[in-house]
């Protein structure tokens, strides 16, 4: 258990260490625990779901879903500086710009342009839209706020803003309903058209590759946020993390990046042994890196003592990669009502205090440590987590 559990906590993203982020990795940390040791019927499939990714090719019009599963659903919250805050100023005191949620769900769910998308079907790099749908509703919705941003200097700032988060909350109009009609789908991710048979991966800059690892981000999240930043630099690259750190495939190879198969050259594999590794380490270490030999002999004189036993490389492959276990999800109406809700106190993500809010027969109670009392102005405008209730239907 504590080898997973090491194994699961050392694919996240390093480069983020303090708390502010972690909470919500902690969380799913412990619905994977709670999945892993507990048989039907589980308690996480009462807030497990599935979020529907639609992404349309610019090139030949055509469609590609994909799904993911997921217990959280994270919303991106516009940054809004003080001069837009709404309501005149009475007061010498700073004020704190306001949010509305349905801003949060336009950021979240509406169209992103993908502009180096290369289309499978025609070849060209006419660009790519995404969209993201909810395809089934749980039983009970957690929502994270990403209320962090990157600054000019690459600190990671809190968002000092209200969120209006509502007592009841219809995602109806979210809803994914799959592939339509009229749409014509792409090939599959992995098939291989006549135009793209034996075409090489995307190139990676491997300067900007080697500086992301170097910051602790693992090479799957140093290579899709290459890529996906269009392999525009540095910094380019270092903001698409901070803005998608909450993502749970961040460390998880791009489609576009995978390979065919995880054969690597026998040339490089003697190169890192001749250095003192082992057959093993290097392979493991060429599998992971993808940028050639030299870029695998460093990671190895880094994370030479995170590699998994040879013994025991499978066992690991499987715990994380294991499609055999069909997830059962929950469906229903979209509507849902606010019973909870986990605040940050504090104006820094590196330091600060958690408290959490939890609503019963129409009373709030505040939990503090090891303290509970009853909150007669909960601040729901400051949480950082919500837990929201489906709306039984046969009350209305």
């Amino acid at each position: 258990m504590h080898f997973k559990c090491c194994c699961l906590l050392h694919n996240f993203l390093k480069y983020v260490q303090f708390e502010y982020y972690t909470d919500i990795e902690n969380l799913r940390l412990l619905f994977d625990r709670v999945d892993e040791f507990l048989k039907d019927p589980k308690p996480v499939d009462a807030v497990r779901f599935k979020l529907e990714e639609r992404l349309k090719d610019n090139a030949s019009n055509r469609i590609r879903y994909s799904y993911t599963d997921e217990v959280v659903l994270s919303l991106n919250v516009p940054e809004k500086t003080v001069i837009e805050a709404a309501g005149p100023v009475k007061t010498d005191a700073p004020v704190r710009p306001t949010v509305s949620f349905a801003e949060c769900l336009s950021a979240t769910f509406g169209e992103q342009a993908i502009d180096d998308f290369q289309s499978p079907v025609t070849g060209e790099v006419k660009g790519g839209v995404v969209q993201h749908r909810i395809a089934t509703f749980p039983d009970y919705l957690i929502i994270q706020m990403k209320k962090f941003a990157l600054t000019p200097d690459y600190n990671v700032k809190k968002l000092d803003v209200n969120v209006e988060m509502p007592n009841e909350i219809d995602l109806k109009a979210f809803r994914g309903h799959g592939k339509q009609p009229e749409e014509v789908l792409l090939p599959h991710q992995h098939a291989k058209s006549q135009l793209t048979l034996g075409r090489p991966r995307p190139g990676i800059d491997s300067d900007v590759f080697r500086r992301l690892c170097r910051s602790g981000i693992t090479p799957e999240a140093a290579r899709r946020a290459i890529h996906v930043s269009g392999n525009s630099g540095f910094d380019s690259a270092l903001d698409w993390i901070m803005h998608s750190v909450g993502d749970r495939d961040i460390n998880e190879e791009h489609p576009d990046l995978q390979s065919e198969s995880d054969d690597v050259d026998g040339y490089a594999i003697e190169q890192l042994v001749h250095l003192g590794f082992s057959i093993y380490q290097a392979r493991y270490a060429l599998q992971r890196v993808h940028t050639g030999v030299n870029d695998a002999a460093e990671w190895l004189f880094s994370n030479a003592d995170s590699i998994p036993p040879e013994q025991k490389n499978q066992e690991i492959k499987d715990y994380f990669f294991s499609v055999d276990v069909p997830k059962k999800f929950r469906d229903g109406s979209g509507r849902y009502h606010l019973i909870g809700f986990i605040s940050h106190m504090g104006s820094s993500p590196f330091s600060g205090h958690y408290v959490a809010h939890m609503k019963k027969d129409s009373k709030w109670y505040l939990f503090n440590d090891e303290k509970v009392a009853i909150s007669q102005n909960p601040p729901i405008f400051l949480g950082y987590i919500y837990l929201y209730k489906r709306v039984d239907e046969s009350e209305h």
